[in-house]
């Protein structure tokens, strides 16, 4: 899936984007972001639709690569582990390829581990208020 030119996408449910194989490629442009969040950030309902809310990026079986540029990623101001501020589960797969660069992650966490694997990890520079995981 591609996403550019300021596109918004906001989601509902459980997982947000449930990754069972493929790719994201998320382009805005600096002086206009696209944007990723849930549905709740944007408009307050009296009932949250979908259930309980996990990771908005998930990866449920596999993935190849997510890849967010000049997109902002606000989450709801509460924490829960593993519940709706949290951006990327990789749900311990032990594979994918995850790059953030020029974005805003505000009040959201990321998960991403390797479990028996080995490989890197590598951060990005300009990444605004990221939280990592216990």
């Amino acid at each position: 899936m591609t996403l550019t030119n300021g596109v918004a996408l906001g989601v509902y449910g459980n997982y947000g984007i449930n990754f069972q194989g493929g790719s994201l490629y998320c382009q805005g442009t600096a002086v206009s972001l696209n944007v990723l969040t849930r549905y709740q950030t944007v408009q307050e309902q009296p009932a949250t639709l979908g259930g309980s809310p996990s990771a908005l990026l998930y990866v449920g079986s596999s993935v190849g690569t997510i890849q967010l540029r000049f997109t902002d990623c606000p989450a709801l101001a509460e924490y829960t582990y593993g519940g709706a501020t949290t951006l990327l589960n990789n749900n311990n797969k032990p594979y994918g390829t995850f790059i953030f660069s020029d974005c805003q992650l505000r009040g959201t966490s990321i998960y991403i581990s390797q479990g028996n694997s080995s490989g890197a990890i590598h951060v990005g520079r300009r990444i605004a208020s990221a939280t990592s995981s216990p």
